[in-house]
């Protein structure tokens, strides 16, 4: 059982962190033509019906940050866009967030890629596996309000700008 949630565990952090942006630009915004789209500044908070892994996350100007569901930080690191795709750098984590992950005594604080590999001997490969501190590109589009997302698995997840 134990192995199950774990397994588990780590698939929700990968599905959460794999959401975050795609679409078709409705008029309202530049679509991320010029390396920055503005109209994704502010705090845009995810629909849980049908997912309740997604993260809220947090744009400004060129930066952003995932929060958790208990309102507490994940993930920030910058992200640009080009012609309806959003390509972020996940560059931080924050330690509590991950505190699901077995033998991670993490303090609640951010850590970089550097620091994970020298406190727990991993990896590259590890830490962009089971933490997503890389570089990923989705797909997003605004209309009104809703910001939608499609995955690299052509999955949607849609946002409410708060």
């Amino acid at each position: 059982m134990t192995k199950k949630r774990n397994w588990l565990g780590m698939l929700a952090v990968v599905l959460v962190f794999g959401m975050m942006v795609i679409g078709c630009d409705n008029g309202t915004t530049d679509n991320g033509t010029n390396g920055l789209d503005t109209a994704l500044n502010g705090t845009w908070i995810p629909d849980r019906s049908s997912n309740p892994y997604l993260y809220s996350i947090v744009f400004s100007n060129g930066n952003f940050e995932n929060i958790n569901n208990e309102n507490k930080p994940a993930t920030k690191g910058t992200y640009t866009t080009n012609d309806g795709e959003i390509i972020f750098n996940r560059t931080l984590i924050y330690g509590e967030d991950f505190s699901w992950v077995p033998n991670f005594d993490l303090e609640s604080r951010w850590y970089s890629r550097e620091e994970l590999k020298s406190l727990f001997e991993m990896d590259d490969d590890f830490i962009t596996d089971n933490f997503i501190l890389r570089e990923y590109t989705v797909d997003y589009s605004i209309t009104d309000n809703i910001l939608t997302i499609v995955w690299s698995d052509e999955s949607e997840a849609i946002y409410t700008r708060q």
